[in-house]
């Protein structure tokens, strides 16, 4: 009877030997994959601050990439007037201008103004061509100049078309030839 009892208990103690091990190969097996997920999405996000036409604006873009397809952009647009002392409301115009450039170009996007400051979040995820910085304005007189930059001819400004292929190294390249920092 002895010998059936210690069989059974090795037996016993081998399952769960195994199913330990079956257990932690099974967590072992799922941080690798979380790991590789985790680490195949990357980010480079990039900043520029620039004071021109009478306005301050803090541009950060953040690119979503994974090997070397970009997967979505998403900008942050942050304008302040740079004279505090004017009567026109600059802010509000930007706002309806910019308002109706988005809409046409058919992003994805939301502008709030809200303490004397014109924020705009912008996603860029379809697969065509986007010129980062295509908005320029100034101060006039009596309102502003509003600009909106279609074509990038000799590559000035941050345009990236997300139907190609970019390296982190070129996507750098791309936003330090328009001024931004990257990190």
């Amino acid at each position: 009877m002895t010998k059936k009892k210690s069989n059974k208990k090795n037996i016993k103690k081998t399952i769960n030997r195994n199913i330990i091990y079956i257990v932690l190969a099974c967590l072992i097996l799922l941080i690798i994959i979380l790991l590789v997920i985790l680490l195949s999405k990357k980010k480079l996000e990039c900043s520029k601050v620039t004071t021109n036409g009478g306005f301050n604006t803090n541009n950060t873009v953040t690119i979503y990439y994974k090997n070397n397809t970009i997967k979505k952009m998403n900008m942050v647009k942050k304008l302040r007037v740079s004279d505090k002392n004017s009567t026109v409301d600059y802010l509000s115009m930007i706002s309806s201008s910019m308002d109706d450039t988005y809409r046409n170009m058919n992003l994805d996007y939301d502008i709030s103004n809200e303490n004397n400051e014109l924020s705009v979040t912008i996603d860029y995820k379809d697969k065509k061509k986007y010129i980062l910085d295509n908005i320029y304005v100034e101060k006039e007189a009596e309102g502003i100049s509003f600009n909106v930059i279609k074509e990038d001819t000799y590559g000035y400004y941050a345009t990236f078309d997300l139907s190609k292929e970019y390296s982190k190294e070129d996507m750098i390249k791309i936003m330090k030839k328009a001024n931004y920092t990257c990190k």
